[in-house]
């Protein structure tokens, strides 16, 4: 296939990796806990405190690189204006769309990473970029992000969330319309056992074990 069939897209920002191994400090464990209990328009001010002991005075954490988030389409076959690129999250392949809408109903839709190798299909022990695309499209979180790093219930298990003044009690309302799905004749399908509350609580409770 011809190289001009094909678009990137790259975001604007960067993700920067650190080297995270440093002793305890009560200042720093101060302000973590502080930030932890704000709410984010007052959290700003004490992460940029943070940022500045642990980079500029203390040198616990050393950026040792930046790299660019980047997708690239068939665009003979996609719209590209359905493939978005968010900061942190990866890309739902609900929003994807054909070129050709009357492909929908026949067409599958492929997504593919450039890593060969998968950490995890562990949704709990896989969270790299080898298996992000994948995950974000075979499960349904309990919240999501968008494209600019906002919690949202849109997409997600939740109909609607509240979290309590203190950041330290949330509250979600679940959908009654997401089922558990199996795999049969290589196909998945909808096997009509509702994911409930028991099933988050015990997701969550396996993420604090594993």
């Amino acid at each position: 296939m011809a190289w001009d069939s094909f678009s990137s897209t790259m975001s604007n920002s960067s993700s920067t990796r650190f080297i995270r191994s440093f002793p305890a400090d009560s200042e720093i464990d101060t302000l973590i806990d502080e930030a932890s209990t704000q709410t984010p328009d007052q959290f700003k001010e004490t992460y940029k405190k943070l940022e500045e002991k642990l980079v500029f005075e203390k040198t616990y954490i050393a950026p040792l690189y930046s790299s660019l988030k980047a997708q690239a389409l068939i665009q003979d076959v996609l719209n590209k204006e359905s493939v978005r690129i968010s900061k942190s999250r990866s890309l739902p392949s609900e929003d994807v769309d054909f070129k050709d809408k009357s492909k929908r109903a026949t067409e599958s839709l492929v997504l593919q990473s450039t890593m060969p190798t998968l950490t995890s299909l562990d949704p709990i022990k896989g969270n790299d970029g080898s298996i992000n695309i994948i995950n974000t499209n075979m499960h349904v979180r309990l919240l999501n992000l968008t494209d600019d790093d906002k919690i949202t219930s849109v997409g997600s298990l939740s109909l609607n969330h509240v979290i309590a003044e203190g950041n330290s009690e949330y509250y979600f309302i679940l959908r009654d319309d997401i089922n558990f799905a199996a795999i049969k004749d290589k196909t998945a399908v909808d096997t009509g056992e509702r994911v409930g509350a028991d099933d988050v609580i015990f997701s969550l409770n396996r993420a604090k074990r594993t």
